[in-house]
């Protein structure tokens, strides 16, 4: 069956732009109810038609990434917002998140630098009064 490219790629981009959840161009192929190599046959490697598909495949994982670190700013799960701080962190700060000092196991627990359950309490209700 035959193909028109042009109509081929303004069926992708629509695609993509009526579904910011696509992000693979796999995703696009099917939606589009064409194969793989008839795709890549009208749209090459490194043909600008390719590329402005991947870009708008990128702008819609960046849409989608904007979105999980809005989530994870507003959240209050300590991971999450672990995970938003690495992701604006410094070299150095993340240097220093990601140490991590291993517990000698011939000391008994009680001669490390553990913190009990109860402790880990104290400081959350600590955490959350002083917001």
């Amino acid at each position: 069956m035959a193909y028109n490219t042009e109509k081929l790629f303004t069926d992708a981009i629509n695609i993509m732009t009526n579904d910011e959840a696509i992000i693979f161009m796999e995703e696009v192929i099917v939606e589009l109810g064409i194969t793989k190599e008839t795709f890549y046959n009208h749209f090459p490697n490194n043909s600008d038609k390719l590329d402005e598909l991947k870009d708008c495949l990128q702008k819609n994982k960046i849409k989608i990434k904007r979105k999980l670190r809005k989530k994870w700013e507003d959240s209050n799960s300590a991971a999450l917002m672990i995970c938003a701080y690495k992701l604006s962190s410094n070299e150095n700060e993340r240097r220093l998140l990601a140490d991590r000092t291993e517990i000698d196991p011939i000391k008994p627990l009680s001669e490390t630098n553990a913190i009990s359950i109860e402790e880990l309490k104290k400081i959350k209700k600590k955490l959350e009064d002083d917001e």
